[in-house]
């Protein structure tokens, strides 16, 4: 999900406890929540379940916002289980969905991205959300992921070339489900 505000703690702890129970898989997978908007919605922007169908290259924007994200030939993820119904399976090589949202973000920006993650023990880098700088570039300015050594991790880059870096503390490479969040 994507939020243009800052989503305080109550908030981002009453999202984790409205998970379901979550299911067993062997790989990383990327799963949103949540059916249906409700009043703690106050600046969603973007809302993608990843439940749609094997094959797919179109995902629903749930927020009503029509932010439909989509990938191109190769790059689309696999369909594989999640916490709810269906998730995507990304092969953290080249798997991406894109979506038209536009973030103009800078070091002043309220927002807040929240993800259902599940990690491979295995897994090296593993991106939950990035933005380029500008279309077609390779460069985020902003990326949210999990590094080389499992731990959750922010980093960033202005036009100026200025940089901030982020890292938890805690190592999330354990084949378990995770509820993550960037504010």
């Amino acid at each position: 999900k994507i939020y243009e505000r800052a989503l305080s703690a109550a908030e981002i702890q009453q999202q984790y406890n409205s998970k379901v129970t979550l299911l067993e898989g062997e790989s990383y997978v990327v799963n949103t929540r949540y059916n249906e908007l409700g009043p703690d919605y106050n600046g969603l922007v973007g809302l993608w379940h990843l439940n749609e169908p094997s094959g797919s290259s179109n995902f629903t924007d749930s927020s009503g916002n029509q932010y439909t994200g989509y990938c191109i030939g190769n790059k689309c993820p696999a369909a594989a289980e999640g916490i709810l119904s269906g998730a995507f399976k990304f092969d953290g090589s080249n798997d991406a969905i894109n979506t038209t949202y536009q973030f103009n973000y800078s070091a002043s920006s309220d927002f807040t991205w929240t993800a259902w993650i599940k990690t491979n023990p295995k897994s090296t880098f593993n991106m939950i959300m990035g933005v380029t700088e500008e279309a077609g570039t390779n460069d985020p300015s902003l990326k949210f992921y999990l590094n080389s050594n499992g731990k959750l991790e922010a980093s960033s880059r202005d036009l100026s070339g200025n940089a901030w870096n982020a890292t938890a503390n805690k190592v999330l490479h354990d084949n378990n489900w995770h509820f993550v969040a960037l504010v």
